[in-house]
């Protein structure tokens, strides 16, 4: 059971090994103005009251924004659940990469994404995208780019989509076709971000490294669904069980 915050709260976060968090929802933004990564999710352990915190993540290569946005207490469904959080990344850029949460059933993983299309101030422009270079996001960036610097043209859907629409969105989110060239993509994103920024940037603004980020992507994506490839996990560390309703079979 989910009980929002009524302002969120700033916290310093640490990965742990092995992972200790329960992800809701985890997404990444590949676009010309550099990768991001957002989820939210909460901590496995409970207090000694009973709750765990929830956390917002927001993260790119120069900066990392860790808030604590929601308490959960066992109980109830998941789906409720997530339908409780949608309102936290409400008004946010559509993700291009996303993963569901393996405490729900994998026939409802699109349905439960859409959910958070739905939300997205954009998720109407990223299905058009999407749709235009499936499997390929290298050139779609590059499109982008390329429009921005030739200037004003066509009009572009604006605005979030429908139910319809975003569950579209998020059946080619979650296919094979896109889900990998999208993470690889998002990994090379990371560290050309870096490399692109020179040597005064990176003294001046510290960046997080690919492989920093790459241990914070396993932890938030260890209880999502993974259907067309595999994460490997820390050595010796067994991939966790959900305690949330349905589950599904890892592939």
């Amino acid at each position: 059971m989910i009980s929002l915050l009524p302002a969120h709260k700033t916290v310093h976060f640490t990965v742990k090994s092995p992972p200790s968090l329960v992800t809701y929802f985890a997404g990444g933004i590949v676009d010309p103005c550099g990768p991001t990564l957002v989820a939210v999710a909460r901590d496995r352990q409970a207090g000694s009251d009973g709750h765990s915190p929830v956390y917002q993540f927001n993260t790119n290569p120069f900066g990392q924004g860790y808030w604590q946005v929601a308490t959960y207490r066992q109980g109830g469904d998941s789906e409720a659940d997530i339908r409780a959080l949608r309102p936290v990344l409400a008004d946010e850029c559509c993700p291009t990469l996303m993963y569901a949460p393996a405490m729900i059933e994998w026939n409802r993983a699109p349905h439960v994404l859409a959910g958070w299309i739905e939300g997205f101030r954009d998720s109407a422009r990223t299905l058009a995208r999407v749709e235009a270079f499936c499997g390929d996001p290298w050139n779609r960036v590059s499109s982008e780019i390329e429009a921005a610097v030739a200037g004003p043209g066509a009009p572009t859907q604006r605005g979030p989509c429908g139910p319809d629409r975003a569950l579209r969105l998020g059946n080619l989110l979650l296919s094979q076709e896109h889900q990998e060239p999208e993470r690889l993509a998002f990994c090379a994103a990371w560290a050309g971000s870096i490399e692109h920024a020179g040597p005064i940037a990176r003294a001046l603004l510290r960046p997080k490294p690919l492989a920093e980020f790459t241990t914070w992507l396993v932890c938030l994506a260890y209880t999502c669904y993974r259907p067309h490839h595999r994460w490997v996990a820390p050595v010796g560390v067994p991939i966790p069980a959900t305690d949330g309703a349905g589950g599904g079979t890892r592939r």
